[in-house]
């Protein structure tokens, strides 16, 4: 072991000391001795740096370790998969049904990591509310290639809703669908409405804006076909008629659903319909049988 590494600064004997920090001019016998002394100390001073610089490398290598396995256990990844779970609910829109969209739970959720995309995907409820806007279709004039495009795009859509469904297991559905198709006979028929249509026995809030033929299609519909239906909501885009509605459990729940005057005469609707809320108190209809129907009416109906 080297004097320097064995001594401390104040045990190195210099002829200079009572020199130091003074205006004192050394002689030349004097400068000899703190020039030795001065690479002695150099030369010390370099032993220990190595060490110190190693001794530091080696913190900042068991810095990143420590942090890197305190980061992979934050308080959310010692949650259990039910608190999880109840805030990836806490995280749904609240006012709508869910958008198809990445940007938004509880597509957003799966995107952050592996075992949050396996929590979200086994939650049900997370995907027990949608709401499907259907594609516009490149109409009358449409040219062969963008029909072509439009039924590959809906292809790819309805696997898409088929999917987010199928993840709903057998919770209960709440449903919206817009139609954009406002002429009677469009192209694809009710095409766009036939995802929703086979889980209608889930339904129990569904409020959907349809053309014709996606009425019709509604209206194939029998009470048994509904049992967890509590409310329906039906508009259309076409003029409609109370004969496109003989569906009676469409019409379990308050509806809305907007028709020219009609003369209901005994039609089962009716006879079917249990409540009618304040939603409907602008159709204007004549009942010569309500004694049939066996009605409660809101306080805001008008009847014409």
């Amino acid at each position: 072991m080297s004097q320097f590494e064995s001594s401390t600064f104040e045990s190195l004997q210099s002829a200079f000391a009572a020199g130091l920090d003074t205006n004192s001019i050394p002689s030349e016998c004097q400068l000899e001795h703190p020039q030795s002394l001065i690479a002695q100390s150099r030369n010390g001073m370099t032993s220990i740096s190595h060490p110190i610089a190693q001794t530091t490398s080696e913190e900042a290598k068991g810095t990143a370790y420590l942090l890197g396995h305190e980061a992979s256990l934050p308080p959310v990844v010692r949650m259990p998969d039910d608190v999880i779970r109840e805030i990836f609910l806490a995280c749904m829109p609240e006012d709508r049904n869910c958008a198809m969209r990445a940007s938004e739970a509880p597509l957003l959720l799966g995107r952050v990591c592996s075992a949050w995309r396996s929590i979200a995907y086994s939650t049900p409820r997370l995907w027990s509310k949608l709401h499907v806007d259907a594609p516009r279709t490149p109409g009358p004039l449409g040219t062969r290639g963008r029909w072509e495009v439009y039924r590959r795009k809906w292809a790819v859509r309805a696997d898409v809703i088929r999917t987010w469904l199928g993840r709903s297991g057998e919770v209960p559905l709440s449903l919206s669908f817009k139609t954009f198709d406002d002429a009677d006979g469009s192209p694809h028929g009710s095409a766009h409405i036939e995802p929703l249509m086979s889980l209608a026995r889930r339904w129990a809030d569904v409020d959907f804006k349809v053309n014709r033929d996606e009425l019709a299609r509604l209206a194939e519909i029998q009470v048994g076909d509904v049992p967890k239906l509590e409310r329906v909501k039906v508009t259309t885009v076409d003029s409609l008629w109370v004969n496109d509605l003989s569906a009676a459990a469409l019409l379990q729940a308050q509806t809305a659903v907007p028709m020219p005057p009609v003369e209901a005469g005994t039609h089962q609707l009716w006879a079917k319909l249990q409540i009618l809320g304040s939603a409907v108190c602008f159709i204007e209809v004549a009942f010569p049988d309500c004694h049939y129907c066996g009605w409660r009416f809101g306080s805001s109906i008008c009847f014409g």
